[in-house]
């Protein structure tokens, strides 16, 4: 056998590489997407939640509304850690990979 010769086989196994490269960058590059529509997403609806910081505050007071505080920091709390989370995981990854 000569070294250059592509056999069946070796043919098989380039075109599963290649077809499973494919579908891992059009995964990724989909994962990528759905996290940058979430970041600009997340700009307005943090400044939503600023905006009715001082109804949810009066929550934090009054005992009736105390449901509303809770609600509030809950999400407002998630909205505000998503992003760096998630970046921090990346850089985990990355460091990870290097």
């Amino acid at each position: 056998m000569t070294a250059g010769l592509l056999t069946p086989l070796v043919c098989a196994r380039l075109v599963i590489n290649l077809f499973l490269g494919i579908v891992f960058a059009l995964i990724s590059t989909l994962a990528f997407v759905v996290v940058a529509i979430f970041i600009i997403i997340r700009i307005p609806v943090l400044w939503f939640y600023l905006i009715i910081s001082p109804v949810a505050w009066l929550g934090l007071v009054m005992p009736g509304l105390k449901k509303v505080w809770t609600h509030w920091w809950e999400h407002f709390i998630g909205w505000a850690l998503w992003v760096p989370t998630y970046l921090g995981i990346l850089m985990l990854l990355a460091i990870i990979i290097k």
